[in-house]
């Protein structure tokens, strides 16, 4: 009889390694281990505890709606800078992340009137709120040229 425990233990062993090595989370592991949160479609609100500031980088928060051709169009501007300039682009579907949309509005001042439309956009302590590709191109530039942008995370605090 206890062989048969020592078999069964030893198998249930070696399924929950198994287990364990197929759905561990290298993203966990990345962030547990100190490195930066890995490239993702949207982030949550939940990642803005473990977005960190890297030096000569601009991070930018994107808020941004299904359907919306602004927004298309800022996708595409974003993936170009990113091949010209150091950015971290966050990107937030309002549609699941609406509470933060909102905080974030509030955290900038943004007017009444402005709220609620996509794309809306926060660099630093500015936000943009529609397509407005050379004044964001700006702000990046003074950002990096100044190598203190503010972390849009930091306003929400």
């Amino acid at each position: 009889m206890s062989k048969k425990l020592i078999i069964i233990a030893v198998v249930l062993i070696i399924f929950l390694g198994l287990f364990w090595v197929l759905t561990k989370d290298s993203a966990t592991d990345d962030l547990i281990n100190g490195k930066s949160l890995p490239e993702k479609e949207f982030y949550t609100r939940e990642d803005l505890k473990h977005i960190e500031p890297q030096p000569g980088t601009v991070n930018i928060y994107y808020m941004w709606m299904a359907g919306c051709p602004n927004c298309a169009a800022l996708d595409k501007w974003f993936t170009e800078m990113k091949e010209v300039h150091s950015i971290k682009v966050y990107k937030f579907d309002t549609s699941r992340e609406s509470a933060l949309f909102r905080d974030m509005l509030e955290a900038y001042n943004v007017p009444i009137e402005k709220r609620g439309f996509v794309p809306a956009v926060f660099v630093s302590g500015k936000y943009f709120i529609g397509f407005d590709p050379q004044a964001m191109e700006n702000l990046i530039k003074e950002c990096l040229a100044a190598g203190d942008c503010v972390n849009p995370y930091d306003k929400l605090k």
